[in-house]
């Protein structure tokens, strides 16, 4: 989880901070007050919580794989359109579009790594195309293989990607065991019983959830919240009207130290 978050909040940083100096020339553009510009900034946030409450009934019906090569596509359409963006408005639905791919992305790349990767590697993010296309050559997560009872094919990518054999056979049984299949069933093509499909997912999470789900969620929660509540994105969000204030008024200038900062914060968070 430490690998995730630490992915998590440096896209978090690269995005708060080019979103920074971006402001800078927008508000110039289009001519927008202080209010649009605001909306603008924190708009794709909002959008990334509509993708990331989707992704999670997208990627059980479609696979983690074909989940983050949506997400991909999506962003890159939001991105060609805040690129096109001829006036505010279609800049507002590019970064919104956007948004929504970001928020699939960062739900399910943490569990796609988790369950395709060995515990000693993890899957690094690269730009959205590039994404999209290496997605391509990618396997599928075994777990949501063996979820759709399709023993053999899962068992064939756990070969490759596990770092022997014997881990390979270690993981199969965990998720034979997590899903509700015996451990010893080696058919190709299994039917899951009625009782392992994900039902209720929401209640028993919010509502009753188990001792150990309990602390994972406090814990998450937990994190992201002190992450947030300290005012750090909006320090670096705000640092070129920070820094004007404090007498730095070269466009240029105010960018640099915006990057100082967005440094600093990634060098010790």
């Amino acid at each position: 989880m430490t690998n995730e978050n630490e992915m998590q909040d440096v896209a978090t940083t690269v995005y708060t901070g080019v979103m920074s100096g971006a402001m800078i020339y927008v508000k110039k553009e289009f001519q927008i007050n202080d209010s649009k510009t605001e909306i603008l900034a924190r708009i794709l946030n909002l959008c990334a919580l509509v993708g990331s409450l989707s992704a999670g009934t997208t990627s059980d019906a479609i696979g983690r794989r074909n989940t983050m090569i949506v997400a991909s596509i999506i962003f890159l359409l939001g991105s060609v359109l805040m690129g096109y963006g001829p006036n505010y408005v279609t800049l507002l639905g590019g970064k919104c579009v956007a948004g929504v791919g970001v928020g699939f992305a960062l739900m399910i790349a943490p569990v796609y790594s988790a369950e395709i990767s060995s515990p000693k590697t993890r899957i690094a993010a690269i730009p959205s195309l590039l994404l999209a296309v290496g997605l391509l050559k990618m396997p599928e997560s075994p777990r949501w293989l063996i979820m759709k009872g399709r023993l053999g094919d899962a068992k064939k990518i756990l070969y490759k990607v596990s770092n022997t054999p014997e881990q390979a056979e270690i993981r199969l049984r965990d998720i034979k065991q997590s899903v509700g299949i015996d451990e010893n069933c080696n058919d190709d093509i299994v039917k899951l019983p009625e009782s392992t499909k994900t039902k209720g997912v929401w209640k028993e999470l919010l509502l009753r959830p188990t001792p150990s789900l309990r602390w994972i969620l406090i814990a998450g929660v937990g994190i992201h919240f002190f992450e947030h509540v300290t005012g750090i994105e909006a320090v670096i969000l705000y640092s070129h009207k920070i820094f004007a204030k404090a007498g730095v008024h070269d466009t240029r200038k105010q960018i640099l130290a915006t990057v100082g900062v967005g440094l600093t914060k990634f060098t010790f968070f």
